[in-house]
């Protein structure tokens, strides 16, 4: 390429520029063997100091189906301005984007990250606000940070702290990014405050917020841990149906908003071009095929510019329709015409319009600035409480195209001949669903026959949009509100939109439930779940010195003593040699006190700097773990020596690996401070799968009753191999610590005399067949030849309980079959006398013992009385004066003013039971805002250790519906699953 035509190139490279990189796309080569015609395209990169006095060079970076990709580093790329300091990293041919998670102040409902503290303290506690790549925005929390503050701290006392300036770009550091941000405010030893953020690969996840790790001894060096989808490298993908996604990224475009049924497009130059999107165009002089036609002004001539197809590709921030096979240039090689439309976000285009750029080499190039090319604003899916400093994450709720489970959802029965099904995602857009909006996060579908075949079909295709921080409604009570879903008629006849309101309650232990929907008022719709993602973080300290932690959430047990090693762990780094070991002591370090030293560093062939005399290993509920070693206390400083390891977790690597981050000296004690990481599948967070699964017909199917928190389930096996080896399993949930079966979140497990292996991890729900069968299949086990173990369990229906019973392997995987209840079909179930039958097991539940005197619940300004399955005897809301089924069950009390009371609720001793719950719910109250009835709505879920419990209040919801929980002994049934066979093992040895 001369310099002349790299000039021409780069003034028309301007409408080519895409999240900080330039592209200049070469359509239109000769068709290759897949039918495709041959495409070149060239991404320009910054690079001052390029070879050939800045001009640089093409790489050749790959090739998919035909199209090849070029990398070319030059300083003709860059851009001048200082603000404009580009958020991105290339590490060869790898390219990285932080700037999905850039802040800026004239977007929409743009906030602040807010970082979550893996270990509070109270005395010590902050909030820490952060922006990436862009000063922290005034709003909020961090009104009056320093101006230029990438990073502020804010104290109890609501002083503000300046924690670094973005004045680098991030860079690459091992497999991750790292962004360091400089010359905060002033520390001790007259240092200024630094702050170092390490951004780790996660697929998919752009809801998850950063993790404060470490503060420094001195104050001086803050470190942060974040999990993102904008740390995994840029992909180069392609879609159909007119959708494209980078499920690395977290990422989904659906461009068919665009798509005209019937019409075209018509943008006017010195010809008339007509064109489409993903569809054919129609009404015009243009063939019946093609997606784009160029048509004579004044002639009748009509050139054909492409066949219509709905094959989207998207690279680095950019979305291309490509038409092929158009009418044939009167040339030599009879080339046929195509087209090619850029597609380039602007949030404020609406649909847009198709502008005509130039036409290159027989190809047509157009751009189309449109919203439906913008990728989703990441959305913090945490949040903390001002009051008292507890923090939530509910970001392990978010769904994405790289997981294996797709969307949530919730089932509703309470028509009958009516079900309706819901799809449900938590701080971002649904996954896509056929039918469902591209931006909704809640969408209603209904069960039709189609031809004999029972099918899912889109009635409500938006029920509210993510768009909002959780919010706090009390203490472990979380409330998501989705707004400006599709259009609604309300009671009042105004025209508004659907809305969703969750309300997520924190239950301990619960890994593998799912939303419940309790009901839709006027175009509201309400769901309940109970998780334990909506518990507050916390952190646990390994007391008893056993190298092992249990969340106290999810009740899951890290056990890291099966890393100790009598060889202990080597690595080195900033020119040292560091020796450690993992829950032990190690001998070639020699001894701290005359006690056995832990770790050390090694000068001169011998130990150094011994650390072990104290050692202090923690969890955070975020699954941050944290080992540290202290060594001897210098009195002059009152401080010591200290190794701090940080686990990270990595499902393929057991035992693990030891890496060195740093060594910091501190210049005024002389104290070394050393860090490292320790990867390991140990440190694995279990993950949050629901245990529920749907048929095509809409039956539901919920296996978490087999789930098990303390024995494990030991499969019955006839064959000859039985006396030498012994199968563990468990439903949805990570076994109990097995000897032999470590490493994270195993759900299936043999166990021979000699060794243990892991035949998979519990990563995704149950699905159901055509036939009835509800299967698990759990994945990624201990290496298989070149593949890996694998479990498939298959559940059948059946009125006795059963255990799982060994069938085959075939290949590397191991099949179980299981006959359970459990299995059978999930039934809504309506009782009297408040009673009800569960359809499963054949219990009846019985509330009568609830009957008891009146219940009040004093929340804020409102107090309220009602009585279970009975009418109040109190004095309130004239409940003498009403009989029969219109006498009082609930009553609402204002505090302030006890005169104003309403009636909330009218006699029922009705109660339903659908999937675990049970619940009453009190109905034909006052009318409230003059178009709603008053109801109280009790569900009362199943806890042995509560006779008779205590209600809580929940919520009122927009229509006055007053929301109870009550967790209570009486609505648990009077067994719980066990196996059914019996071999004895020796589990831990």
């Amino acid at each position: 390429m001369i310099m002349e035509d790299f000039f021409f190139f780069f003034s028309f490279l301007s409408d080519r520029y895409s999240d900080g990189d330039l592209t200049l796309t070469y359509p239109g080569g000769a068709t290759c063997s897949s039918g495709f015609q041959r495409m070149t395209i060239i991404n320009f990169e910054c690079n001052e100091t390029a070879g050939d006095d800045g001009k640089g060079s093409p790489v050749f970076t790959g090739e998919v189906d035909c199209t090849y990709f070029f990398d070319w580093g030059t300083k003709y790329a860059c851009v001048k301005e200082k603000e404009d300091l580009l958020c991105r990293v290339t590490d060869q041919k790898k390219h990285y984007d932080l700037s999905p998670l850039t802040r800026y102040s004239e977007s929409d409902g743009a906030h602040n990250w807010e970082a979550l503290d893996s270990n509070p303290v109270e005395s010590e506690q902050k909030r820490f606000y952060i922006n990436v790549c862009h000063k922290v925005l005034q709003d909020g929390g961090a009104v009056d940070c320093p101006e230029d503050s990438a990073i502020c701290a804010v104290d109890k006392r609501g002083n503000k702290i300046n924690l670094g300036r973005f004045l680098s770009s991030p860079k690459k550091d091992g497999e991750n990014i790292q962004l360091i941000y400089s010359e905060g405010d002033v520390c001790k030893e007259s240092k200024r405050i630094r702050t170092i953020i390490t951004l780790v690969c996660k697929p998919g996840d752009l809801e998850s917020a950063p993790v404060l790790t470490s503060s420094g001894n001195d104050e001086c060096l803050y470190e942060f841990m974040w999990h993102s989808a904008a740390a995994c490298v840029l992909s180069k993908t392609q879609g159909d149906n007119c959708r494209v996604s980078d499920p690395q990224a977290g990422f989904s475009f659906d461009l068919s908003p665009l798509t005209k049924k019937d019409g075209s497009y018509k943008i006017e130059s010195s010809y008339d071009f007509y064109i489409n999107v993903c569809n054919s165009t129609s009404g015009t002089k243009c063939e019946n095929n093609v997606g784009a036609c160029q048509v004579e002004r004044n002639g009748d001539k009509v050139w054909s510019l492409g066949i219509a197809n709905s094959k989207l590709s998207y690279y680095d921030g950019m979305i291309q329709l490509n038409y092929r096979n158009g009418s044939i240039y009167n040339n030599q090689q009879h080339t046929q015409r195509s087209t090619l439309i850029t597609f380039l976000c602007d949030r404020d285009a609406g649909v847009g319009q198709p502008e005509f750029q130039v036409e290159d080499a027989y190809t047509y190039n157009f751009k189309w600035y449109t919203r439906y090319a913008c990728p989703e604003m990441p959305l913090e899916c945490a949040v903390t409480d001002s009051e008292n400093g507890k923090q939530y994450d509910l970001s392990s709720l978010s769904k994405s195209e790289a997981d294996s489970e797709i969307n949530w959802y919730a089932m509703d029965r309470s028509q009958p001949g009516s079900m309706k099904k819901y799809y449900i995602n938590i701080c971002r857009p649904l996954n896509p669903v056929s039918g469902c909006d591209q931006y909704a996060s809640v969408c209603q579908m209904t069960y039709v026959t189609e031809s004999d075949i029972i099918i899912e079909k889109v009635t409500i295709s938006n029920l509210g949009i993510a768009r909002s921080r959780p919010k706090i409604e009390g203490d472990g009570s979380i409330l998501l509100e989705y707004t400006n879903g599709s259009n609604c008629m309300n009671t009042d006849g105004q025209k508004i939109t659907y809305s969703t309101r969750i309300l997520l309650i924190c239950s301990k232990g619960t890994l593998s439930t799912s939303p419940q929907f309790i009901e839709n008022k006027d175009c509201v719709f309400i769901f309940l779940w109970e998780t334990e993602a909506a518990c507050p973080i916390t952190t646990t300290k390994d007391e008893s010195q056993t190298c092992s932690l249990k969340d106290p959430n999810s009740g899951f047990v890290y056990n890291l003593q099966p890393l100790a090693s009598d060889t202990g762990y080597t690595v080195t780094g900033n020119g040292a040699t560091f020796k450690l070991n993992i829950c032990g002591t190690l001998s070639e370090c020699g001894t701290v006190k005359e006690q056995p030293a832990a770790g050390c560093e090694i000068e001169n062939q011998k130990p150094t700097r011994q650390v072990g005399l104290e050692r202090s290993l923690q969890l955070s509920s975020e699954g941050l773990i944290t080992l540290t070693y202290r060594g001897e206390l210098f009195p002059t400083s009152g401080t010591r020596d200290s190794f701090t390891i940080r686990f990270v977790c990595d499902s393929g690597l057991y035992p693990g690996e030891l890496k060195f981050v740093r060594k910091e000296i501190s210049s005024v004690t002389h104290i070394h401070d050393a860090f490292f990481e320790f990867v390991t599948a140990l440190a694995c967070v279990p993950v949050q799968v629901a245990c529920q699964t749907t048929d095509s017909a809409g039956n539901e199917y919920d296996l978490s009753g087999l789930g098990r928190d303390h024995d494990p389930w030991i499969a019955v096996d006839t064959t000859a191999d039985a006396k030498n080896r012994t199968f563990f399993l468990n439903v949805c949930k990570p076994l109990p610590p097995i000897t032999g079966c470590q490493g994270g979140a195993v759900g299936s497990c043999v166990k021979y005399s000699n060794k243990g292996l892991k035949l998979g991890y519990v990563q995704m729900s149950p699905q159901a067949g055509t036939d009835g069968s509800v299967s698990i299949v759990y994945l990624n086990g201990d290496q298989c030849g070149d593949w890996k173990y694998s479990t498939r369990i298959i559940f059948q229906c059946d009125d006795t309980p059963g255990s799982p019973i060994f069938q085959r392997r075939d290949g590397c995987e191991f099949v179980f079959s299981w006959t359970t209840p459990e299995a059978c079909p999930v039934q809504r179930a309506e009782g009297d006398n408040c009673q009800v039958k569960d359809p499963k097991y054949g219990y009846i539940y019985n509330l009568q013992p609830l009957r008891g005197q009146d219940i009040d619940v004093i929340v804020e300004e409102y107090e309220y009385h009602f009585a279970v399955c009975k009418e109040i005897t109190g004095n309130v809301c004239g409940s003498s004066t009403y009989t029969g089924v219109n006498a009082v069950s609930s009553c609402q009390i204002k505090t302030k003013n006890p005169a104003q009371q309403k009636i909330a609720g009218r006699y029922t001793e009705k109660l339903t039971y659908e999937n675990g719950l049970i619940m009453i719910n009190y109905t034909r109250g006052e009318t409230c805002h003059k178009i709603y009835e008053r109801s109280t709505a009790i569900i009362f879920y199943c806890d042995h250790g509560k006779k008779p419990g205590q209600p809580v209040f929940l919520k009122e919801t927009p229509d006055c519906t007053y929301l109870f929980e009550w967790h209570t002994a009486f609505a648990c049934p009077p067994f719980k699953s066990i196996s059914c066979s019996f071999k004895y093992v020796n589990i831990i040895q």
